[in-house]
């Protein structure tokens, strides 16, 4: 997870990592205050540094379509985010 974290370039401020030992697992949370749960304005966080990604998208048979939409890096912060469910999948791939 810490690669992938790192691979999306997420800065390391930005994540805080707890160990539970005795369930043998870590915990990845954002290092925001506890009451912060919002995700709609990541984007407008200067802190979060988020871009956008392009993807390819056919719209017919010969033809296809570039779009931007949220990044990688966006959906993994937010998965991060306080009053999210703790079992964040330990690898996603694109």
């Amino acid at each position: 997870m810490a690669e992938y974290v790192k691979s999306l370039a997420i800065p390391e401020a930005l994540v805080v990592v707890t160990e539970r030992p005795a369930e043998g697992i870590l915990v990845y949370t954002l290092a925001t205050p506890p009451n912060d749960t919002s995700t709609l304005d990541f984007s407008a966080r200067p802190s979060m540094n988020i871009s956008t990604d392009e993807v390819t998208l056919s719209i017919g048979p010969d033809s296809i379509s570039q779009v931007r939409t949220v990044s990688r890096q966006e959906i993994l912060l937010a998965m991060l985010q306080h009053g999210r469910p703790e079992q964040v999948p330990p690898v996603l791939i694109w």
